[in-house]
């Protein structure tokens, strides 16, 4: 059965002539806001720093 996907598998996109790309550190930029694991990267560094003191004792 063929995908209804076929098409365009393998597509080269070449962007809008009209508008430029915007940077990849832009992008970030805008969706850093909206994190759906805020609070995430602190809970591992506390889990880090827990285990670092519990292995130096």
């Amino acid at each position: 059965m063929a995908s209804r996907y076929e098409g365009i598998i393998g597509y080269e996109w070449k962007g809008s002539p009209e508008r430029i790309r915007m940077p990849l550190e832009q992008r970030a930029k805008i969706f850093a806001p909206f994190a759906a694991l805020k609070g995430y990267s602190e809970l591992i560094r506390k889990t880090e720093e827990e285990a670092r003191q519990r292995y130096e004792k």
